[in-house]
């Protein structure tokens, strides 16, 4: 009896990920690339890249965590992994990309692509009026900015002293 009920749930798990699989996919195919990245490190570019190239071979999905799925798909108990693992099990080729970015070039491109409202306070039509001085000037004070908020942050949660340099010689106590 157990067993049963044990086969009818995952039927039904593989029944609810098969209906996330149609609404993310128009079409079926065989041969799947996910871009499953964190936001700001490229990928869109990337993405695109791939549409242009291989649309006509591959089902290519940009995404970036379990939330977005939930919004794409209207379904908010599947994961983007399972539907990943559901694909490569039913036989179908299944590749995954994910694109890193250290997180000063992440900020540098949240700064960047924000500029115009967060930084100066101006139509995105003004922003060629400025010079690349001021536009790097602003970006250095944020920087400066998010380097005190880190350091603020560190000292007050781990109760460690953010300026302390450790070294393999004398180790830390």
């Amino acid at each position: 009896m157990y067993y049963l009920f044990l086969v009818y749930i995952m039927e039904n798990r593989d029944t609810v990920i098969q209906e996330a699989v149609h609404k993310l996919f128009n079409t079926p195919c065989d041969n799947y690339i996910f871009v499953y990245t964190p936001p700001k490190v490229g990928s869109t570019t990337l993405v695109s890249s791939l549409r242009i190239s291989l649309l006509v071979s591959f089902s290519i999905i940009h995404i970036h965590d379990d939330i977005m799925l939930g919004v794409l798909t209207g379904i908010k108990n599947v994961t983007v992994n399972e539907i990943i693992q559901f694909l490569a099990q039913t036989g179908k080729n299944v590749y995954v990309i994910d694109v890193y970015r250290t997180p000063i070039e992440r900020k540098m491109a949240e700064f960047f692509e924000k500029i115009s409202i967060y930084h100066f306070n101006k139509l995105d039509l003004n922003m060629n009026k400025y010079s690349v001085n001021a536009l790097v000037i602003g970006l250095i004070n944020c920087f400066r900015i998010w380097q005190m908020v880190n350091t603020l942050l560190i000292s007050m949660i781990w109760n460690v002293n953010p300026h302390l340099t450790l070294s393999i010689n004398t180790p830390y106590r």
